[in-house]
């Protein structure tokens, strides 16, 4: 993930305090969201806009937020030493729980876009705006995932599944990839770099994720062929969101078609509860 801030022209007077209030303003790349409930919907074209009006017990360190154990408090005064052998932890709470979460106006027109940009348009906004612009870059909490509807044959056969999945050159792709989406590193189920996660050595144990793309691929046709569905045709459903979902779909499809399955996609605006998941169409050609 890449987050760009645009900066103030004239910078702040050293030991200027900094003054609650003003506007912030920033870009969400999506359709307006579902419904503005944080406590309901999932897609962040609703978590950007609200979570501003939200306060949490605790949250990970802003000036540290790849961290998955360096925790601040929100609403509590002070994080709390454990007790009961680690299992019971007591929290003060704040009394002012109307937290500003945007301190101070930085210009008239300030954007931050909070989702991330591609690395191509990274280069271009510094190249274009050098020492005005603020640039982090990091991994996200969260992964791109292709789910095959399981009790829509084919895909009740784990040969078929466990084949698309063999198709997916990821780490060869990754870097290519993440010049024009924002997508970063290759990582399982647990945060990349945190204590629990795989490292390389382990994941390319994993079906998927072999170093040797072409023995992948070709395990992946035998399967295709035993099954039964080799020249598999179906169609994959994906947000109508540009960054990054349709560029990975539109990648992943070309990875597919390496193995001979044949899809085409199909982009629907976000709803409540992902109510268009499990819908699928496939047949053999």
């Amino acid at each position: 993930m890449t987050l760009m801030v645009a900066a103030l022209a004239t910078p702040a007077a050293a030991g200027e305090s900094p003054k609650p209030g003003g506007i912030l303003t920033y870009v969400i790349p999506a359709d307006a969201p579902p419904s503005f409930d944080a406590h309901r919907e999932g897609t962040f074209a609703t978590v950007h806009s609200a979570a501003p009006f939200y306060s949490v017990l605790i949250r990970i360190d802003p000036d540290n937020p790849s961290s998955t154990t360096d925790f601040v408090c929100d609403l509590c005064t002070e994080m709390p030493q454990p007790t009961n052998g680690g299992k019971t932890y007591t929290f003060k709470i704040r009394n002012d729980k109307q937290a500003i979460r945007v301190a101070a106006l930085r210009s008239d027109r300030a954007a931050i876009e909070f989702r991330g940009l591609p690395l191509s348009v990274r280069d271009e906004l510094v190249g274009a705006l050098g020492d005005k612009i603020a640039v982090q870059t990091s991994d996200w909490n969260c992964g791109q995932m292709v789910t095959p509807n399981h009790r829509h044959k084919p895909f009740d056969d784990a040969r078929v599944r466990r084949a698309s999945t063999l198709a997916i050159d990821r780490w060869h792709g990754a870097p290519d990839l993440a010049r024009i989406a924002n997508v970063r590193t290759v990582g399982g189920i647990v945060f990349p770099g945190s204590p629990l996660a795989a490292d390389k050595e382990e994941l390319q144990d994993i079906a998927g994720y072999w170093p040797d793309i072409e023995k992948s691929r070709t395990e992946a046709r035998r399967l295709l062929r035993e099954a039964g569905a080799e020249g598999l045709s179906f169609e994959l459903v994906n947000r109508n969101v540009d960054q990054p979902y349709k560029y990975d779909a539109t990648w992943v499809i070309d990875r597919w078609s390496k193995i001979g399955l044949h899809v085409t996609q199909r982009v629907l605006p976000p709803v409540p509860g992902s109510k268009r998941c499990g819908t699928a169409t496939s047949k053999r050609s």
